[in-house]
């Protein structure tokens, strides 16, 4: 685990691909098939997720937008108090 962490981290640090083959001591072609395993499980682990996150949230998307009924006015109170209810 500790090798796939550095390979990721040396790979988010912009570190090239033969220096971090160099440096975890691995051929090139290794590293390659590391780095596209990785990449893989990670595009794996985001579907899953925004399935789960799709599923989860799918009942608030259908239902219908709030709205208060009997006045299209969300703020009537206001609205009273500005049509010249001080007295002038």
């Amino acid at each position: 685990m500790d090798l796939l962490q550095d390979l990721v981290r040396l790979h988010r640090m912009g570190t090239g691909d033969r220096e971090v083959a160099q440096l975890l001591k691995m051929s090139p072609n290794t590293k390659q098939a590391l780095t596209r395993a990785v990449e893989a499980q990670l595009a794996q682990g985001v579907a899953q997720f925004a399935t789960a996150l799709a599923e989860r949230c799918a009942p608030s998307f259908n239902r219908p937008p709030y709205r208060r009924s009997g006045t299209d006015d969300p703020h009537p109170a206001k609205a009273e108090a500005g049509r010249g209810g001080n007295g002038s």
